[in-house]
């Protein structure tokens, strides 16, 4: 009985680790790898590797 309440609030730490690592990651995400102007998503643009790319980025959005 006390190995099996360990073993669920090991599982319950391990998962709650793995939400919080998944939220951080998500908010990583929006905060610090999107464009927040203009002038970000022009710099974006101007040094894409592949002009392809950037251009139907451009045409779609």
């Amino acid at each position: 009985m006390k190995n099996e309440k360990k073993k669920t609030a090991m599982d319950n730490i391990a998962f709650s680790l793995l939400m919080a690592i998944t939220l951080g990651g998500i908010i990583y995400y929006v905060y610090f790898l999107t464009p927040k102007n203009s002038l970000e998503m022009y710099q974006e643009l101007r040094f894409a590797d592949d002009f392809k790319e950037a251009q139907k980025q451009v045409l779609e959005g």
